[in-house]
C-alpha cells in the first residue's frame, strides 16, 4: 500500500507470539518430506514443492521461502505432537519449517459430483 496521506498509517507494536500459529495446531510445513532419520531419531527433511507453478511462485534459490533442508530432533517432534512451544520449535517457526494450521485443516473430505 502506498499513500501520500501519512495519517492513514499506524505503527503497531511487535507481536508477543507468532500470529500465524494461533488458533490451531502446529505441524511441519507440508512442503517438506522426510528424507531419513539417524540413530538418535533426528529427522532430516527436504523441501519438495507440490508443483512447478508453486515452485515458480514461492521458490527462491537463496531460501527466502523456506530452507531447502532442515533437521528436526526427535524431542521437537514429541513437542510438536503435544503442542509445546520450545526454543527449538520457535527456531523452526522462524524458518518456516513449522507452521500453524486451523483445527480442521486436512480433515475435511470433498465428494466429487455430489450436489
Amino acid at each position: 500500500m502506498a499513500s501520500y496521506r501519512t495519517e492513514v498509517f499506524r505503527d503497531y507494536p511487535a507481536f508477543n507470539d507468532w500470529p500465524h500459529i494461533e488458533g490451531g495446531t502446529i505441524r511441519i510445513n507440508p512442503v517438506y518430506t522426510e528424507q531419513s532419520r539417524d540413530s538418535s531419531g533426528n529427522i532430516f527433511l527436504r523441501r519438495v514443492f507440490p508443483s512447478p507453478w508453486y515452485e515458480q511462485e514461492n521458490g527462491s534459490e537463496d531460501g527466502r521461502f523456506v530452507p531447502e533442508s532442515a533437521v528436526v530432533s526427535s524431542q521437537a517432534m514429541e513437542d510438536l505432537a503435544h503442542g509445546k512451544l520450545t526454543v527449538e520449535i520457535e527456531k523452526l517457526i522462524e524458518q518456516g519449517v513449522v507452521l500453524g494450521f486451523p483445527e480442521l485443516h486436512g480433515k475435511a473430505s470433498i465428494k466429487v459430483g455430489a450436489f
